[in-house]
């Protein structure tokens, strides 16, 4: 991913040409790195408590943070955390796009992936032009859709399964997890990971389904199987057709 500007007034948007809108109803997409962003995850949406979760959620990262730096690795405890240092600016900046976020769109959507980077999707250009002028937003990119191709379509320039399945946003148990990454490993070199998935069966703590998440596959029968061992996470099924 090439990192733009700090602040991104001239943001540009790639076009993607595609069998339909982002979850059917979005047309346009920002991918955005803000420091510490997983702590807004299981907000409730309400101001007062969600300020008061997002701050309890970074002392935590805090606690975490600290504890490493006790721990010997036989090296630079550095290599082996999670991010940059947790500086003062960092839960200012937090409220801050929290505050931006809340007091948008009502039709938006926001997924956090871990590493601090978000997926904002929108119909309005300008609310996503507005999110790249945050000072504190770094590395955004722009998308928007267009409908080009059959619906229940993705076109690639080399696919290399016939079918792609997405998961639902979705809480899972710790249990459930564990069954759902040892049937993929199970199945691995004969179906194709998204890298948000591949990142989250190695290395993810969090049991939350994303519904970015995919995988590529042969068969319809890995459907069936993968249902059973996972039930009610499946969201969509579609066809990949070369470009």
């Amino acid at each position: 991913m090439d990192t733009l500007s700090s602040i991104n007034s001239n943001l540009e948007f790639e076009v993607v040409n595609s069998s339909q809108l982002y979850f059917d109803q979005f047309e346009y997409r920002a991918v955005f790195y803000l420091q510490e962003l997983p702590c807004l995850r299981n907000l409730k949406n309400d101001p007062d408590k969600d300020r008061l979760m997002i701050s309890w959620n970074l002392s935590q990262r805090k606690k975490f943070k600290d504890h490493l730096r006790h721990v010997n690795w036989g090296g630079n405890w550095h290599s082996r955390s999670d991010g940059l240092p947790i500086g003062d600016e960092v839960e200012p900046n937090l409220l801050l796009f929290y505050d931006f976020y809340m007091l948008g769109l009502d039709n938006k959507k926001l997924i956090i992936q871990s590493g601090g980077y978000g997926y904002l999707y929108t119909n309005n250009k300008k609310y996503i032009e507005e999110l790249s002028k945050l000072p504190f937003i770094k590395n955004v990119h722009g998308y928007q859709i267009n409908v080009a191709f059959p619906k229940g379509t993705i076109t690639l320039k080399n696919p290399k399964h016939p079918c792609r399945l997405y998961f639902k946003d979705k809480k899972i148990s710790k249990q459930q997890k564990e069954y759902l990454v040892n049937f993929l490993k199970n199945h691995e070199g004969q179906i194709r990971l998204g890298p948000a998935l591949a990142h989250w069966v190695k290395k993810d703590e969090y049991c939350y389904l994303y519904g970015n998440f995919f995988v590529e596959y042969d068969h319809e029968s890995f459907v069936s199987m993968l249902s059973l061992v996972s039930p009610n996470t499946v969201r969509k099924t579609v066809t990949l057709i070369k470009a």
